[in-house]
């Protein structure tokens, strides 16, 4: 499995962790992307995370930092307020595992906004940008 698989698995298991209503493996979580609109209510919760971007440094001895964005997209049925209380559950769970279990250094969540599609009544989509740090070599 590449460095990335790992990441993203290991950010499904923490928002899964926080999260416990999502349904059980690819049912309510998966690496990539797709409209919330097409998920059927027993795949929600329903977390996408995708479009990983690295930025490489170089540090002594061979060694390089990266830090690696991914966005995430939880979607959900219901108010503005549940979809709220997944993303403070997902930041608490989160200062509490910045490692992600000893998968990376540090994870951060840079941004996140709850979201209403126009379309589909009480479908709401809680868009986060994570950020990994790590050590190379």
């Amino acid at each position: 499995m590449s460095l990335w698989a790992g990441e993203a698995d290991a950010i499904i298991a923490l928002v899964r962790g926080a999260v416990p209503e999502m349904p059980a493996l690819l049912a309510g979580a998966e690496r990539g992307v797709r409209h919330g609109a097409d998920l059927s209510a027993s795949e929600k919760p329903h977390l996408f995370i995708y479009a990983p971007a690295a930025r490489i440094a170089p540090l002594d001895w061979l060694q390089s930092e990266v830090r690696t964005t991914w966005e995430g997209d939880l979607w959900v049925d219901g108010t503005q307020e549940q979809a709220a209380l997944y993303l403070d559950a997902i930041r608490a769970a989160l200062a509490a595992n910045r490692t992600l279990t000893g998968t990376v250094i540090d994870c951060a969540l840079l941004s996140a906004n709850i979201l209403e599609d126009p379309n589909v009544q009480l479908l709401k989509v809680v868009a986060m940008t994570f950020e990994t740090l790590r050590h190379e070599g």
